[in-house]
């Protein structure tokens, strides 16, 4: 079980890498499609996390990039001091590990819900990926806090 324990720092920051995937994915493609046989459209993630001047953003798009900016942010800290070796209680470090896992979570079921605020249309692709990829962010991060209970 110890070289399991060992395992911890790297399945973390493997889930942090597939966060910040996802991270690109939300702004990079299309949020969501919609159309018929005839017509088809597309709105870009940036159009539907920020808005410009002829669209507002989308709330729950924009609250899904700011908990996953807030995570992110929070997640690369710990690598960061862990890599460092900078010396702080392991319940600190078991504290923000679990809640970059619990933002993850959230960021991600927000995401699926991003084509029904919309208005309709089907998600895209690129935000189904990333969706994905944040709850497996989240499996990733709550690993080396439940393998550091474990004896």
């Amino acid at each position: 079980m110890k070289k399991l324990k060992d395992l911890g720092p790297i399945i973390f920051i493997g889930g942090v890498v597939v966060a910040i995937i996802a991270f690109v994915l939300l702004l990079a493609t299309p949020a969501v499609v919609a159309g018929n046989d005839y017509v088809s459209v597309n709105m870009s993630g940036t159009l539907v996390v920020f808005g410009n001047e002829y669209a507002n953003p989308v709330g729950v798009a924009l609250a899904a990039w700011i908990l996953l900016l807030i995570a992110l942010v929070a997640g690369l800290a710990v690598i960061v001091l862990d890599l460092l070796k900078i010396k702080l209680p392991a319940i600190a470090f078991l504290g923000i590990k679990l809640l970059v896992a619990v933002l993850f979570l959230v960021a991600g079921i927000l995401v699926f819900t991003v084509a029904s605020a919309v208005g309709g249309g089907s998600l895209g692709a690129g935000w189904l990926i990333g969706g994905i990829l944040l709850i497996l962010g989240f499996v990733a991060c709550v690993c080396p806090v439940v393998l550091n209970f474990v004896k």
